[in-house]
């Protein structure tokens, strides 16, 4: 079953998800932000934490909502997780460029380089190299 949801309420009940996976998986907030402080404070990116299996459950819980946006709102979307700064969330944005290929012309270029300006890790980077 679809719920039709706005962009906005997409994301926060993603991020919401997100963040319950990396908590319930550390035992406590204090231990998934610990964790994340530890190994990434200084490398200008965030994590949760989770496995690519794990974050791609999630993406599952969302396809039926991504697959009723139309061209402009999956962009929209995907500019938000690719700018997060959270690793994980690069997946969801390129799970949403990947359902829009059949659209993009060369009058989306400007958007694909705004995107890769937002690269914050090799993750994301190699994943975009490979899928769009």
């Amino acid at each position: 079953m679809v719920l039709l949801l706005n962009l906005k309420e997409i994301y926060i009940r993603i991020i919401n998800d997100l963040e319950r996976k990396a908590i319930n998986k550390y035992g406590s907030k204090r231990a998934y932000l610990d964790n994340q402080k530890r190994f990434y404070e200084n490398e200008g990116f965030y994590i949760y934490g989770l496995t690519t299996p794990e974050i791609n459950k999630i993406i599952k819980k969302y396809i039926d909502n991504f697959k009723v946006l139309n061209f402009q709102e999956k962009l929209d979307l995907a500019e938000n997780f690719y700018f997060s700064k959270y690793s994980g969330q690069t997946s969801f944005g390129l799970k949403l460029l990947e359902m829009s290929l059949e659209n993009f012309s060369p009058k989306n270029f400007d958007y694909l380089d705004k995107i890769l300006g937002s690269f914050c890790s090799w993750g994301p980077t190699d994943s975009f190299s490979l899928y769009i």
